[in-house]
């Protein structure tokens, strides 16, 4: 899955409509998308299991470079790499909102957005659980790592370092309590 391009969301994979998925061992690299998900959406009430797989240099002119998460939908993430995936909004890595993902082994690295969050945004009432996580050269313009809004976020052993924010926090970064 390479090299795909999508007008809306989710360059190359959308689990939508409280549907089920099982993608492991991919190389998903070059994605994009106009809207949100440059890589892969998870929307709407939907259960993903993603485990092993690669996504470089996915990316979107709204949020979620490498992973979109929306609406009620449940990922559970285990050993994924991103690199380079890019958001010109917010969550270069990642954008949850109004998502539960549960994220074990995963590495963000190089990950960047033109907003908020170069590794990951969690905003609108998401639970994100992270752990054993890494955090590498990441970039925004606040929370470098992570940026968390009006959401809850349980980090346990993860790496953070090296990141980069034009403004605020090369780590992670919490504006609201919810």
């Amino acid at each position: 899955m390479s090299n795909n391009f999508a007008q809306n969301l989710g360059g190359a994979i959308v689990v939508d409509n409280g549907s089920t998925a099982f993608v492991a061992g991919n190389m998903i690299p070059g994605n994009r998308a106009n809207s949100d998900g440059g890589g892969i959406v998870c929307m709407n009430g939907a259960l993903m299991q993603a485990m092993g797989n690669t996504l470089p240099g996915n990316s979107t002119a709204g949020n979620g470079g490498g992973f979109y998460f929306t609406s009620g939908s449940a990922p559970v993430l285990t050993g994924n790499n991103l690199y380079g995936d890019h958001a010109d909004g917010n969550g270069g890595g990642m954008y949850c909102d109004n998502a539960a993902p549960v994220l074990t082994g995963i590495g963000f690295y190089g990950t960047s957005a033109g907003g908020n969050g170069g590794g990951f945004y969690c905003d609108n009432v998401s639970d994100a659980e992270l752990i054993s996580c890494t955090f590498i050269s990441d970039s925004a313009t606040q929370g470098a790592a992570g940026y968390v809004n009006v959401s809850s976020l349980k980090a346990t052993t993860c790496t953070v370092t090296n990141n980069g924010a034009n403004t605020d926090c090369g780590g992670y970064t919490a504006t609201a309590r919810r």
